[in-house]
């Protein structure tokens, strides 16, 4: 079937293919699998940064660009990245009319007979080829990094007894809450940027937003980076329970422009 899917499962056990069982003694081959789409891309994504994100792929994952090789990959558990916009034939074509691309992924599952982790995976049956979704992104050059928004909070709960003490109580909610949240931005242009970044919170179930905020003007430098950060203060919050599982929901955008000049927010820039 067509992915994602284990490209193993549907092959049938066989004790001649696989005479020490192959890995978790299924008795099922593990046989190489390729993949290839063909695709274009609108002239207007020239400039953009392209990348194939690849959520799972067992187990050593190579990939190539209308032939070019792009990237390789040995662990069957983590996800990846690759780029696109920096290949060859892409950075070539990409805006001259001619944007047809061949995308080609070689995948073998083979971790021998017995697996182990020399052989980058466990003893037991692991499957095959693209388990998880692949997915093209584009991003502009000033962009928040892969993974780079991160957030966490301490909460203030009622005065308990005569010490004054906060403390969480079963069953209590909390008087109330400061998210703290980060973002690192990252610059693959040629030049600095001049950037600040708005957060704001939304409640279990979307509605109004609970805080806003934006933070101070900072410059990111060419093919660097910078981290900015900043404090909301929330009333009141829902705490997630099991029985009561309240989730926010935190947004970050880059600014370029309506940035103040100074603010409560701290930042760190590198190149």
């Amino acid at each position: 079937g067509s992915p994602p899917h284990d490209g193993l499962i549907a092959a049938a056990a066989s004790s001649a293919a696989c005479r020490d069982g192959c890995s978790g003694k299924s008795y099922i081959p593990r046989h190489v699998l390729w993949y290839r789409k063909a695709f274009t891309l609108p002239a207007e994504w020239a400039g953009s940064l392209l990348f194939l994100d690849f959520e799972g792929s067992f187990r050593k994952t190579t990939v190539w660009l209308d032939g070019e090789l792009l990237a390789a990959h040995d662990c069957g558990y983590t996800p990846f990245r690759v780029r696109l916009d920096n290949a060859t034939s892409l950075r070539r074509r990409l805006g001259s009319g001619d944007s047809a691309h061949t995308i080609a992924v070689f995948v073998d599952p083979d971790n021998g007979d017995e697996g182990a982790r020399s052989h980058g995976s466990g003893w037991w049956y692991e499957g095959g080829g693209l388990y998880r979704s692949v997915a093209l992104l584009r991003v502009p050059p000033l962009h928040i990094e892969r993974d780079g928004l991160f957030a966490y909070s301490n909460l203030s709960w009622h005065a308990s007894g005569n010490m004054e003490q906060e403390v969480e109580q079963e069953g209590e909610q909390p008087s109330g809450g400061v998210l703290h949240a980060s973002a690192a931005v990252a610059n693959a242009g040629s030049s600095a940027q001049t950037i600040c970044v708005t957060f704001s919170l939304s409640p279990p179930g979307g509605g109004r937003l609970l805080a806003a905020a934006s933070t101070a003007a900072v410059s990111v430098p060419p093919g660097g980076r910078a981290t900015v950060s900043l404090a909301l203060s929330v009333a009141e919050p829902e705490v997630w329970s099991a029985a009561s599982p309240h989730l926010y929901t935190v947004h970050a955008a880059v600014m370029q422009s309506g940035c103040a000049s100074s603010s409560s927010a701290s930042a760190s820039s590198s190149a």
